[in-house]
């Protein structure tokens, strides 16, 4: 498998460099954040059916597996810059790309 970008080797650098300014200005600030965790779990449940014949009662039951769906309380760590920081780099490779190349791809 061959992965191809559509990114030019300017636009690469340009974000590069954007890339390693805005994380000075703007650094990483880490915390622990609590949310509901979706999970998943296989459930094995019975049906019968009863039926009579003459005097005798006779059962037919079926296993079925259904999955079941339920959330668990968890922590992760986020960056709370990281949105913030994205939008400035974003700007940063605009502005950069439209300066150097008159694009804003920064195709020569």
């Amino acid at each position: 498998m061959v992965l191809i970008s559509c990114s030019t080797k300017e636009f690469k650098l340009a974000k590069s460099d954007c890339r390693s300014i805005w994380k000075e200005k703007i650094p990483a600030h880490y915390v622990e954040e609590e949310y509901d965790k979706p999970m998943t779990r296989e459930v094995t449940t019975r049906k019968c059916d009863g039926k009579l014949y003459g005097s005798k009662k006779y059962y037919r039951c079926e296993k079925t597996v259904d999955t079941e769906y339920y959330f668990v309380p968890a922590v992760r760590i986020v960056d709370r810059n990281e949105s913030l920081r994205d939008k400035e780099i974003a700007a940063c490779v605009q502005n950069t790309c439209i300066q150097k190349y008159g694009n804003a791809k920064c195709k020569p």
